[in-house]
């Protein structure tokens, strides 16, 4: 039985034009993965990030600060979570920084969506280690086999079925909708 759904934030609940904006690939190793890495883990500051950004693309960092104050929520995926959360305890699991992170959650009203908030740079770890989605489960209470995670990303899915999580792949809403109904209906036909 599903107890838990778990969501990733940029490219599911938020859109994530970072990647688009420095054009690189966020898979391949390089320097803005790295960056993003740094920042993830809590190794550097936003303030640092945004610095070494705007300096690598060329940009004004003041520029590359409103590219991540422009990022739009994905409102039909917030108010599918709203109804979720009145029958499943719901997460959110993202390689982000903390205090900028909780910022937008906090502004746009969604921190009452999640019964647990777990950002990378507040907990050391990163997607797609498996401790991470370890960490998770032991915050909401559940085994693995209880949980679904959603993310856009498919080596981050890959690290939670590593651990035994059911995935779905972001790609759109009524995709992931479809898919994550499916997982729910199979589950509990079980």
């Amino acid at each position: 039985m599903i107890k838990a759904i778990i969501f990733d934030f940029y490219g599911v609940l938020c859109s994530d034009d970072y990647w688009q904006f420095v054009k690189a690939n966020r898979y391949a190793p390089g320097k803005f993965r790295d960056l993003a890495d740094s920042m993830h883990l809590g190794r550097i500051s936003w303030d640092d990030f945004i610095k070494k950004s705007s300096v690598e693309i060329g940009k004004d960092p003041q520029e590359v600060d409103r590219l991540f104050e422009a990022e739009r929520i994905n409102v039909h995926l917030a108010g599918y979570i709203e109804k979720l959360h009145q029958g499943y305890k719901t997460a959110l699991l993202s390689n982000a920084s903390g205090p900028f992170l909780r910022s937008i959650l906090q502004r746009t009203g969604l921190l009452k969506l999640f019964d647990e908030i777990i950002v990378s740079s507040e907990v050391g770890l990163v997607k797609p280690d498996p401790k991470i989605y370890e960490f998770a489960l032991k915050r909401l209470g559940v085994l693995a086999e209880e949980a679904v995670f959603i993310d856009d990303s498919a080596p981050r899915a890959e690290g939670a079925s590593k651990v035994g999580i059911k995935t779905v792949i972001y790609k759109d809403f009524p995709q992931m909708k479809a898919e994550l109904e499916k997982i729910l209906a199979a589950v509990t036909d079980d």
